[in-house]
């Protein structure tokens, strides 16, 4: 299939299928714009050494991940890559609940009557 066969729109829906009763237009991943905040070396041995919880809006630096590993191999014992997998984890974790608490259902196919999901 060719990238240039369908038209989608912004949202990543196709086109030729927004106005199909009978598809479900659902978003296949959490498409939130949000102002990342990118981690210095400080702020990032703060959350590594959970000093700071995980934040939706945390970004790791890769120049920086690189300079903690030489410094840092391992924190409490845990191997620093070990570390830093946990921690996007966290931050994947923190944005998935983010989005969930403004999680929008719309209830039995009427447009005007939606639910916010808030458990």
């Amino acid at each position: 299939m060719a990238d240039d066969q369908y038209q989608y729109d912004e949202n990543g829906f196709r086109e030729d299928l927004k106005n199909r009763d009978d598809v479900l237009h659902q978003p296949d991943a959490d498409r939130t714009e949000r102002q990342l905040t990118t981690l210095d070396y400080d702020q990032t041995m703060a959350f590594f050494s959970d000093q700071t919880p995980a934040k939706p809006e945390y970004s790791l630096d890769e120049k920086v991940l690189d300079q903690i590993r030489k410094d840092h191999p391992k924190i409490n014992d845990t191997d620093i890559e070990s570390v830093i997998k946990d921690k996007y984890q966290q931050i994947l974790l923190a944005r998935y609940n983010d989005a969930q608490d403004s999680n929008v259902t719309v209830a039995g196919g009427n447009s005007d009557s939606t639910t916010n999901q808030k458990s």
